[in-house]
């Protein structure tokens, strides 16, 4: 047998081999045995020592370019390393550094990168960009990060930047300085089907309803979680925290239209009616828990046909609801007094859909991605690698509200074909209404959607 002649490496062909394949596997690594040396500092602290040259990939350039394609499509990334950055406060203090194209490609991130390398390998800065929609131009900028909210301030009031971008929440802090912010590129990593300032959307925002929006929700993972505790926590709390926490990252927990009821209903809305009692144990008015519904905090509450804010497209259901407790009780619960009937309607944009899709659209959704769930996460220590969906998030959508939610619908219609209990007793409510109007249950999920009297 032929001996295998080993090949034995110079120092430097080492050290670039380790280089090459730490970058390739993308962890942040220290090798054994180098050591690691206090960076120097500026005058302010902040650290003057190159990191090397900058570089970034063709294939990472492809992902890049694709990302601002759309409107509000953008990207804030580490040079060094092509990460996406997730956490940290962006200040944007080279304004003449920015540049306005119409389309991006690679060969100009690449091209960009290289031109600003004087300052892009410093320690702390960022390239970034952002797809305007008003202009359909793309923004490239270099911005300085810091993991600390005071400092970032500070430093944008050194250079008199008007604003602080909270990368993590999506939050600007405004700083009042005279220089207009350069953030464009600052997209709050929010649904681009939703308007994230929580109004409804009936324009260029309205949701791709049905559309599966799941590498959003991979990727604000970490912020549905912020939003609210993203898993069902207290059984006894009458609050559906999962939907919170997608409400806030979808814009659906703004509060309804105010206007006219009548006028939104002519123009093709749906009208419903929500029927409310007081709240026995903490002797809550059914006024009050209207009032904190339409004007208070998103606090939607659970359901048999999903989490959310039930309504009924019968009034008479609606008087029923409010005469006595039916929903804790059943059809033969005694009256009580101070009840209500909050009429609204579904603004003519809404996307409603129906129990069974949703309830299909889920199975569908679950057989297509439950190999991407990340259940291993005892070994990992709840890490979430890059593209997979943690089980966390799994959970939290298996009901089919905030199911729906995700995926960019704002309410569920419910007909009396798929509510057993009512069919089971619908002559008792007929005659507990006065009718046959027996209507579809709405569960509402977006807030926004709603238009209610002034």
């Amino acid at each position: 047998m032929k001996a295998i002649e080993a090949k034995v490496f110079s120092d430097a062909e080492e050290k670039a081999l380790l280089k090459e394949w730490f970058e390739t596997i993308s962890w942040d690594v220290v090798s054994p045995g180098v050591p690691v040396l206090d960076p120097e500092e500026d005058d302010e602290g902040r650290s003057i020592v190159p990191l090397g040259p900058v570089e970034i990939s063709n294939r990472k350039a492809d992902d890049l370019s694709r990302r601002t394609k759309e409107p509000n499509g953008g990207f804030t990334v580490d040079p060094h390393t092509g990460k996406d950055l997730k956490e940290g406060y962006l200040v944007a203090i080279y304004p003449d550094r920015s540049r306005q194209v119409r389309s991006l490609n690679r060969e100009e991130i690449r091209e960009y990168v290289r031109e600003n390398e004087d300052l892009l390998i410093q320690s702390g800065h960022t390239v970034s960009a952002w797809h305007d929609p008003d202009t359909g131009y793309v923004w490239l900028d270099v911005s300085m990060v810091t993991s600390d909210k005071r400092d970032a301030i500070q430093l944008a009031k050194e250079f008199d930047r008007h604003s602080v971008f909270d990368l993590g929440t999506g939050n600007v802090i405004n700083t009042e300085g005279a220089g207009n912010s350069s953030y464009p590129f600052v997209f709050a990593r929010a649904n681009p089907n939703h308007d994230k300032a929580g109004k409804f959307a009936a324009k260029n925002g309205t949701p791709v309803s049905g559309s599966d929006q799941t590498q959003w929700a991979i990727d604000t993972d970490r912020d549905l979680n912020k939003s609210s505790p993203f898993d069902y926590g207290d059984f006894n709390d009458p609050v559906s925290r999962p939907l919170v926490g997608i409400a806030t990252q979808q814009g659906f927990h703004g509060q309804p239209q105010k206007g006219s009821v009548d006028d939104a209903i002519k123009a093709g809305g749906t009208e419903i009616h929500r029927g409310i009692i007081p709240h026995e144990k903490s002797g809550t008015t059914a006024e009050d828990i209207s009032e904190k519904m339409i004007n208070g905090k998103y606090e939607p509450g659970t359901g048999n046909y999903g989490n959310g804010y039930y309504f009924s497209t019968s009034k008479g259901i609606a008087d029923m609801y409010a005469g006595a407790p039916v929903a804790e009780k059943g059809y033969a619960a005694k009256p009580v007094k101070g009840g209500k009937v909050v009429r609204a309607a579904l603004h003519k944009d809404a996307k409603i859909v129906d129990y069974e899709t949703i309830k299909q659209q889920h199975q569908d959704w679950y057989k297509a991605h439950r190999d991407n769930i990340h259940f291993d996460t005892h070994s990992t220590n709840y890490i979430i690698p890059p593209g997979k969906i943690s089980p966390r998030m799994m959970d939290g959508v298996n009901d089919p509200g905030h199911f729906a939610a995700l995926m960019g619908w704002d309410a569920i219609r419910v007909p009396l074909k798929d509510r057993p209990s009512d069919r089971r007793n619908k002559a008792r409510i007929k005659k507990k209404i006065g009718n046959d109007d027996l209507g579809d249950e709405i569960v509402v999920l977006n807030r926004t959607a709603l238009v209610v009297d002034k």
